[in-house]
């Protein structure tokens, strides 16, 4: 696997989009304070396949698409019993993002539930 470092803006941006961000640190005969300067953000580096092209540097690029989660199988997967950590490894999303679209269900659930008893 190949990793590349980013900057702190580009892996919160990867983060929020499920993507996995780690945080690299050489530390062999470093105090803390250089420990902590030579912190590393990395992300896993795709190749492009050779079919496509580059897009050319300096040029504005397309913002990254949303993935789409599967909202009724994180649903399922929690009612029969799966962790959100279980669930976001089977989704390959954040914990973050299992949480809230279980969240967004509940409140769904309960509005739902609130128009069927006023009627």
């Amino acid at each position: 696997m190949k990793y590349k470092q980013v900057d702190i803006k580009e892996a919160a941006d990867r983060f929020r989009n499920g993507e996995a961000v780690y945080a690299a640190r050489c530390i062999d005969g470093m105090s803390f304070r250089e420990v902590t300067a030579a912190t590393m953000l990395l992300v896993l580096e795709i190749p492009v396949p050779e079919t496509e092209t580059k897009p050319e540097k300096g040029g504005k690029t397309a913002p990254p698409t949303k993935k789409t989660i599967d909202r009724g199988k994180v649903k399922a997967l929690h009612e029969a019993g799966w962790s959100n950590t279980k669930i976001a490894d089977e989704m390959k999303c954040s914990t973050w993002s299992v949480s809230m679209i279980l969240k967004e269900i509940r409140e769904q659930e309960e509005k739902q539930n609130e128009v069927n008893t006023d009627e």
